[in-house]
C-alpha cells in the first residue's frame, strides 16, 4: 500500500514531537498524570516594556499561587533565572484586586516596576476584573494604581523614600565604576522608592551608550545612568536614554527598568529637567528596543509600557 509522503511526515513528527514532550506518557499511564505528589498552577511568561515580543524585559508569572510556601517561590524564582518571578494570589485588604509577591533570583522585594506592569497584564488575561475605575495591587510596598489603556497599563509612580544628592564619596566610587571623567556627571539624585536606586545625568546619549560599568568597584549600589536625546542625532522616538546597572550580589544591567524610570520621573519633572510627559528609551546596548512612558497627571506621575504574552502553560510542583 503506498502511503502519502507529506500525511506519512506529518505523523512522524507529531509523535516524535509528543515523546519528546514527555517520552513515557503513555496510554496506561495517562491517568496518573500529573503526579499525584505535585502541584499545577497556571503560569505565563511575559515580556514588559516593549511593543515586540523578545525585545522589553522578560517575567514569569505564576498564577493562583496561595498554595506555595515562601520556601517553593524562592525556589522556583531561583530557577527561572530571570530577574524577577512574582506569584499572583487573593488579596489580603479590602480595597485590592488581587496580591502579588515579588522575587528576584536571591530575595523577595516589595515592589516593582516591570512586575508590577507584566502581573497586572497575566491577571487581566486570567479573567481578573477590577472593583473600580482603576486595578489595585496589593504588594509589600502596599496598594499601587495601574490604569488600563488600548495598548498599555501604567502604574502609580510610587513616593520615594530617600531623595537628594547623592553623597559624594559614594558619587566618587560611582565615577570610578563606570570609568567616567570628573566632570562627566551633570547632575545626581537618590531616587529610592523602595528599590534602592541612585540616578546619574551625562552630557550625551552616545556617553550614556559607552558605559562599560566594573561592577566589582560598585558592590552594594544600584546605579541609573541617563542622558537627554538630541533630535538631530538620535532621532525623536523618545526624549531620554537610560540604563541600569545592579550589583546586590552579581552585578548586570537590567534590560527595562520600571522602578528606576519611576524614581527618576519624579526627580526630572520635580525639577523641570523634563516635560510632565516623556518617552525613555532603555535596553538598548543589550539588543533591546524599551519603551517607557511617563506621564504627569496632577500630582501624580503615572509610568507605562506594553506587556506581551509569550509563553503560556503549565507549572507542576
Amino acid at each position: 500500500m503506498l502511503v502519502d509522503r507529506r500525511k506519512f511526515l506529518n505523523f512522524a513528527t507529531a509523535n516524535t514531537v509528543a515523546t519528546a514532550i514527555h517520552p513515557f506518557l503513555t496510554e496506561q499511564n495517562k491517568k496518573q498524570w500529573p503526579p499525584k505528589d505535585s502541584t499545577v498552577f497556571a503560569f505565563q511568561q511575559v515580556d514588559v516594556f516593549s511593543s515586540k515580543p523578545l525585545l522589553g524585559n522578560p517575567l514569569a508569572v505564576v498564577i493562583g499561587a496561595d498554595a506555595l510556601s515562601d520556601e517553593d517561590m524562592a525556589a522556583f524564582a531561583s530557577w527561572t533565572n530571570l530577574s524577577e518571578t512574582t506569584f499572583l494570589l487573593e488579596p489580603r485588604l479590602p480595597n485590592a484586586d488581587y496580591r502579588v509577591r515579588i522575587f528576584t533570583r536571591q530575595r523577595e522585594v516589595p515592589f516593582a516596576g516591570h512586575p508590577t506592569l507584566g502581573s497586572c497584564h497575566v491577571w487581566l488575561a486570567a479573567g481578573g476584573v477590577a472593583n473600580g475605575r482603576e486595578i489595585v495591587q496589593e504588594c509589600g510596598l502596599g496598594l499601587i494604581h495601574i490604569r488600563r489603556a488600548p495598548e498599555r497599563l501604567s502604574f502609580v509612580a510610587p513616593k520615594l523614600v530617600r531623595s537628594g544628592p547623592v553623597e559624594p564619596e559614594i558619587l566618587a566610587r560611582v565615577v570610578r565604576g563606570l570609568d567616567l571623567a570628573p566632570d562627566a556627571i551633570m547632575a545626581s539624585n537618590w531616587v529610592d522608592n523602595g528599590s534602592g536606586w541612585l540616578a546619574i545625568m551625562l552630557r550625551s546619549r552616545e556617553g550614556v551608550l559607552a558605559l562599560r560599568p566594573n561592577y566589582s568597584t560598585l558592590t552594594g549600589l544600584k546605579v541609573g545612568a541617563f542622558a537627554a536625546f538630541n533630535p538631530l542625532k538620535d532621532g525623536n522616538s523618545a526624549q531620554f536614554e537610560v540604563r541600569a546597572f545592579s550589583v546586590e550580589d552579581v552585578g548586570h544591567e537590567d534590560p527595562v527598568t520600571g522602578s528606576l524610570n519611576a524614581g527618576l520621573a519624579q526627580w526630572l519633572i520635580g525639577s523641570r529637567i523634563a516635560p510632565s510627559e516623556y518617552v525613555v528609551s532603555q535596553g538598548t546596548v543589550l539588543k533591546r528596543m524599551g519603551r517607557v512612558y511617563i506621564e504627569q497627571n496632577g500630582s501624580q506621575i503615572w509610568v507605562g509600557g506594553m506587556v506581551r504574552t509569550c509563553v503560556m502553560g503549565k507549572l507542576m510542583l
